[in-house]
């Protein structure tokens, strides 16, 4: 008992000093720690050759094209950055006629890949991505034009038309959209994330307003927004794009920066598991600030949502600093609470988030009693009623269950549910849906997945806890010792592709590892783990796979 008495306080030192230097990272302001994107590394390349690194964007593609021939995560999730590297690999094949015939040989397999996705009768559904609806056929038009264009200067590839976007893509709101920009008439902020799907329209569009450079957190829609020939005064978005570029060496990442929401979601994983970490009122003050009448975007240039609203909101309570949430009542809905205004799904983890704040009414100042209560009531209820029969929640901002139904079980138990029969059946699937090496993962076991079920069950705190659920959290938190590395975050968040935010996942690892083995039934399971006693005479090894 008092070596375990050691370790836990010798694993909780570790990780608090982890967390404190997360903290101080993203109160540096060195950036967003988010992963690169195929989707907008290949905008860049396509629009944005004058700009450093093209050379390594190029490469960027053809190293992370698969063995199928597609890009991005698996399933659905592969069509959007697919024709985005190769409408980029055209251009780049058009512009240089001693291209690498390498890019040669990914342009076909390509579209080889394409063709046989359209073809096949089992192909997946396309999941719901950040403006797919209006990227994907704008993507398959252009391939189709970059293929036209190489046919009729003789430089074959495969027959022009072969890319077509899937039958139920309706291209309407496309072509509407683009007819307003073309006429002038102003695109609300809510697309201007998505920018580039304008075409030329898009150049010095007046209607937009870049934010420190950028045009919505977006380095392919601030690319778009400065065409092929940037003015003079455009070099403020220029840096911006330089600066995205330059920490990955040439590739960008998706959506950056995001400082709001990453801050938010840290300090909120932190304090809600109990990890002392010192932040600094600049931090606290700057989060409070993003917090306008209409709530707080997850970064400057986007639009507020209600999402990053209740994140924003439930770290600025949690560390002491509470401001009024009245402002999430502008997202109520009839049956839940919008994330923003025309949005086409709900989203569950949204709500969770939100059902967090409700229960303070210390934070409603103009809303009454009745109607906070009844946005509880309605919140719970329809939460209880989307989760699915195998006890699982799933989300439009999250290509994994385990991230939904945390979320989702965590604003739950807060409301003292934690004994009924909803949270009995996510106990069940989450135990019988463990990997044999303590994991759990939609597609493979992964770090932030695995750490989303460990603190899914240790925030039920069921009384004489199970020997089943004690060896399920503690080899979920074996695996979390022993896999640290980046090859351990795949994507998992949706955007124009899937992406990892890698600060939040690493906040999540943290937390539910320093829950884990605050609780002495928990270690003591741990310890009897053979692969975590390895771990603890071995640290100097890194990480290894189980």
């Amino acid at each position: 008992m008092e070596q375990c008495s050691y370790q836990a306080v010798h694993h909780r030192t570790t990780l608090a000093n982890e967390a404190q230097q997360l903290v101080d990272e993203l109160a540096a302001e060195a950036g967003s720690l988010v992963s690169p994107s195929v989707y907008e590394s290949a905008r860049l390349v396509s629009s944005a050759p004058w700009l450093d690194g093209h050379a390594s964007r190029v490469r960027f593609l053809i190293d992370r094209q698969q063995d199928d021939g597609t890009w991005g995560g698996p399933a659905g999730y592969t069509l959007a950055p697919t024709l985005s590297a190769i409408e980029a690999l055209l251009v780049e094949f058009r512009r240089d006629d001693d291209a690498d015939p390498v890019c040669r040989e990914a342009i076909d397999l390509g579209l080889r890949s394409l063709a046989a996705s359209h073809n096949s009768p089992s192909a997946p559904d396309e999941p719901d991505m950040i403006a797919w609806e209006l990227l994907v056929p704008w993507l398959a038009s252009e391939v189709n034009d970059r293929l036209e264009e190489l046919r009729s200067q003789g430089k074959h590839v495969m027959p022009a038309h072969a890319v077509v976007a899937r039958s139920h893509m309706d291209d309407q709101l496309l072509n509407a959209l683009r007819d307003r920009a073309r006429r002038g008439i102003a695109i609300g902020p809510k697309f201007w994330h998505s920018l580039e799907f304008l075409g030329d329209s898009a150049h010095h569009a007046s209607f937009v307003l870049p934010v420190n450079g950028s045009v919505g957190c977006s380095p392919a829609a601030t690319a778009a927004w400065l065409g092929r020939s940037p003015r003079q005064s455009d070099s403020s978005s220029v840096s911006y794009l330089v600066e995205a570029q330059a920490r990955l060496g040439g590739p960008v990442p998706g959506v950056s920066p995001i400082s709001v929401f990453e801050v938010a979601w840290v300090l909120s994983s932190f304090a809600s598991a109990s990890v002392d970490v010192s932040v600094s009122p600049r931090m606290l003050r700057q989060l409070s600030q993003s917090i306008t009448t209409k709530g707080a975007p997850a970064g400057l240039g986007l639009p507020p949502d209600s999402d990053d609203t209740a994140g924003a909101l439930y770290a600025l309570s949690k560390l002491g600093a509470p401001h009024s949430a009245d402002c999430l009542f502008h997202y109520e809905g009839d049956e839940y609470f919008q994330c923003f205004e025309g949005e086409r799904t709900p989203s569950t983890s949204t709500n969770a988030h939100i059902l967090d704040i409700l229960p303070d009414r210390r934070l409603f100042a103009t809303v009454s009693e009745r109607r906070r209560r009844g946005a509880i009531s309605k919140v719970m209820h329809w939460l209880i009623d989307v989760q699915g029969r195998d006890g699982a929640w799933q989300d439009k901002w999250h290509a994994s269950p385990y991230y939904a139904t945390m979320c989702c079980t965590l604003s739950l138990v807060r409301l003292g549910l934690s004994a009924t029969s909803t949270l009995t059946r996510t106990v069940r699937w989450i135990l019988d849906t463990q990997r044999i090496d303590g994991s759990w993962g939609r597609w493979q076991g992964t770090v932030e997945e695995t750490a989303y079920a460990v603190r899914t069950l240790i925030t039920l705190e069921i009384p004489n806890r199970s020997l089943a659920i004690k060896s399920a959290i503690a080899h979920g938190a074996g695996f979390l010792i022993t896999h640290t590395g980046l090859d351990d975050h795949p994507p998992l968040w949706h955007d124009k592709e899937l992406y990892t935010p890698l600060a939040v996942v690493k906040a999540a690892r943290i937390s539910s590892l320093y829950m884990a083995i605050s609780q002495p039934d928990i270690l003591a399971a741990m310890s009897n783990i053979p692969l975590i006693a390895r771990a603890e005479n071995e640290p100097e090894t890194g990480a290894h796979s189980t």
